[in-house]
């Protein structure tokens, strides 16, 4: 079945979410778009944005789909779909789920009722350039631009932090609560409890921490949080997105990225990413890519 697109559909779609699309400006280019190529290889095996992708989830929080496996059980698959309505007159494949979708994102509800036939839907909408700059959008707002302002605020400069602030975003959501990114930070930011600065820098963070200000180089500042976000990963200090962070960082993959990176992939083989690559098959910077 096909469905009208409405004229000027890609500026239609950027319209809908009403997103920016500002990177930070301290993480953006060539390096960033290594971080996501990584992120996407940890989470599915393939660098590039998996579009069309749709599963049920096994810890019954509903259906993961679309570029960063975005849930049902939040407001984000239903916004995507909203968006997507804007720009095709609300006539389109999820016409028979719109209506669970939108009671899930009203309540944060996990089930997976009522949606079988989602994974069919979603497929055949990835197929348009619009649905695909929509997930993008959401990426960019939710995901991206999130960790990148943490990342600003804890004062992280070296392309592998930022990137481990993305990935986290990705794996564990950008928000502030406990499980989210946010709630990390603030918890590794009270297991600082004294000056932790490495000799010859000269340039450490700044970390308040129960009422004082410590300087703490930004290498053990990660070491932390490695340690705290291994608390919430699947398998420990055995999970494969720390893994491939921890073999980055003591492999001094350090500084600003440039051209290419090597890492160890979600199997622990090695594996590297090209600048010469992209995270998307679809990637225009007038859509919002970093490219």
């Amino acid at each position: 079945m096909r469905f009208s697109i409405a004229s000027n559909s890609l500026a239609a779609a950027a319209a809908a979410l009403a997103l920016g699309s500002s990177a930070s400006a301290a993480f953006s280019g060539c390096p960033a778009n290594l971080a996501v190529q990584i992120t996407n290889s940890l989470q599915n095996g393939n660098v590039h944005f998996d579009y069309g992708s749709c599963q049920l989830n096994k810890a019954g929080t509903g259906y993961s789909v679309g570029a960063v496996n975005f849930v049902t059980a939040g407001p984000e698959v239903y916004h995507i779909v909203k968006a997507y309505d804007a720009v095709t007159n609300g006539n389109n494949e999820f016409n028979d789920v719109r209506n669970v979708l939108k009671a899930n994102a009203d309540n944060y509800r996990p089930s997976a009722v009522g949606l079988e036939g989602l994974c069919d839907a979603w497929t055949r909408a990835a197929s348009n350039e619009s649905f695909r700059a929509i997930q993008n959008s959401m990426f960019m707002k939710n995901y991206f631009n999130v960790s990148q302002q943490y990342a600003d605020r804890v004062g992280l400069t070296q392309s592998v932090n930022r990137a481990l602030m993305l990935n986290t975003a990705v794996v564990h959501g950008g928000g502030s609560s406990g499980s989210n990114l946010g709630g990390m930070i603030r918890q590794t930011n009270k297991l600082v409890t004294q000056d932790m600065v490495a000799i010859g820098d000269s340039s450490p963070l700044n970390i308040t921490s129960n009422g004082a200000v410590y300087r703490v180089s930004e290498t053990n500042w990660v070491e932390l949080f490695l340690q705290t976000r291994a608390r919430y990963a699947e398998n420990g200090e055995n999970n494969v997105d720390i893994r491939a962070f921890r073999y980055l960082i003591g492999n001094n993959v350090a500084g600003s990225w440039k051209d290419s990176v090597k890492y160890v992939d979600g199997k622990g083989g090695a594996a590297s990413v090209r600048c010469s690559d992209t995270y998307s098959t679809y990637a225009t910077a007038a859509n919002g890519f970093l490219v």
